[in-house]
């Protein structure tokens, strides 16, 4: 009998992806429709082709035949609120469980990250700058 071998495939999210997500539930939330990422979003092609890989983080999800949503926990971690194990990885378009042994020939850790990590920046929500302005001008009266 020969053995058969099936490549097992890793998935990381990157700002590409990460921008076209951020399209994508903007969309979503303002219309309340499934989103066709090929028309409404203007994505170039690499994000066209690789978006739809946030599945595999249960981020998004496809309803056949009308386009694309995000899940509760896409837009969870479109806010900020959660972060994702990445990578993610597939076999045959299958989800692997962490338990898998193909994670054991992963040699990179896996970590937690959420939507600042991949894209490298932070902005301050209107309490946070409205409280740092306030503290500005007490410092800046204070000088007069």
């Amino acid at each position: 009998m020969r053995s058969v071998k099936v490549a097992a495939y890793t998935h990381n999210i990157n700002r590409p992806m990460m921008i076209g997500f951020i399209r994508l539930v903007k969309c979503y939330l303002k219309t309340k429709k499934p989103v066709n990422m090929n028309k409404d979003l203007g994505l170039d092609h690499n994000q066209k082709c690789n978006v739809p890989k946030l599945q595999y983080y249960d981020l998004i999800k496809n309803i056949e035949g009308l386009g694309w949503v995000p899940t509760k926990l896409g837009i969870d971690f479109c806010q900020n609120k959660t972060k994702v194990l990445s990578p993610a990885a597939t076999i045959e378009n299958d989800v692997l469980p962490d338990s898998h042994p193909a994670w054991e020939t992963h040699t990179k850790k896996r970590k937690m990250v959420g939507v600042y990590d991949i894209l490298g920046f932070d902005y301050k929500k209107r309490p946070e700058y409205q409280a740092e302005k306030s503290a500005q001008d007490a410092l800046f009266n204070n000088l007069k």
